[in-house]
């Protein structure tokens, strides 16, 4: 704090040393007034180049106005932001708001209001990043996208992939592994799961119970919706969406849209949304065997 003393102005220093003095470095009128009396207009010019170069704060006391000698914390925060534009502190504020989760790049622009001017958000986020105050991630699932999160900040574990990374990196090893479970000569959806798909919950359940994941790794639900969409996304699978809400997950090939067509003909049996399925019996008035809409469904086959 000395050395910032010295190198200031006369009537700078004198007001900061005079703020040393105060208690808890923090001034009153009554304070001010006893030093400086009349002079202290004369101090204007220097409180203002003390506040512009982050080295005061104003605060107010019981509704007066105070200055206090900013903190080393606070003088880095002003530092941080020193010189930066209103539209550049608006994308800071933006990406502050996302929290932990981000906000992908689109969404960011659209909020900024630059949405025509790409180039001027690009030169921020540059101007952003170089100064440690975001970063840039690509979730785990959605890898081709890019999100915008502050500096400080890990994402959170839905986003930024869980099991799948390690130390802030691909944990490459966790995927090969992963790949041969399911897309191995003998794997899930070469096997098992090859003419019927699965949802998330199966294959977790097929890869805890027969303990196929290496090591003591605890596999959740999370991290293998991660694993699934990630290769929706990488085209390695296709998702069908049955008519009770179920997510199937289909390995792609090229009989990919023949299985498609076969699972989503069986999920989507009109007996499943028909209003009279109470009534409906073998015998009855209203019966599986004369009903037209589930002998156009078989027909479908």
């Amino acid at each position: 704090m000395t050395e910032v003393i010295d190198e200031l102005p006369k009537n700078s220093k004198r007001f900061m040393n005079f703020l040393k003095k105060c208690p808890q470095m923090t001034d009153t009128p009554l304070l001010r007034s006893a030093e400086f009396g009349e002079e202290f207009k004369d101090m204007l010019p220097s409180i203002q180049y003390l506040s512009d170069k982050g080295h005061i704060t104003m605060l107010t006391v019981n509704g007066e106005l105070c200055f206090r000698i900013s903190s080393d914390s606070a003088r880095k925060h002003f530092n941080k932001f020193k010189g930066m534009t209103e539209v550049e502190l608006l994308t800071y504020r933006i990406v502050k708001a996302a929290g932990n989760r981000g906000i992908v790049l689109n969404e960011l622009r659209y909020k900024v209001q630059l949405h025509n001017y790409s180039n001027q958000l690009k030169r921020i986020l540059n101007k952003l990043t170089s100064k440690k105050l975001i970063k840039m991630f690509k979730p785990f699932n959605d890898p081709h996208k890019k999100y915008y999160i502050l500096f400080e900040l890990r994402p959170a574990k839905e986003v930024q992939g869980g099991i799948w990374y390690s130390k802030g990196e691909q944990d490459e090893g966790a995927l090969r592994a992963m790949d041969i479970i399911l897309f191995g000569k003998k794997g899930l959806m070469n096997k098992d799961y090859k003419s019927t798909g699965c949802t998330a919950a199966q294959l977790t359940e097929q890869i805890s119970s027969r303990n196929l994941f290496h090591g003591d790794t605890v596999m959740s639900l999370c991290d293998v919706e991660q694993y699934l969409e990630r290769n929706y996304y990488d085209g390695k699978l296709e998702r069908i969406r049955t008519n009770k809400g179920a997510t199937l997950y289909v390995k792609k090939d090229r009989s990919t849209e023949e299985t498609t067509r076969r699972i989503q003909n069986i999920t989507s049996t009109p007996c499943g949304t028909c209003t009279l399925q109470n009534q409906c019996t073998p015998d009855g008035v209203i019966s599986p065997g004369s009903c037209p809409y589930l002998v156009d469904w078989m027909g479908s086959f």
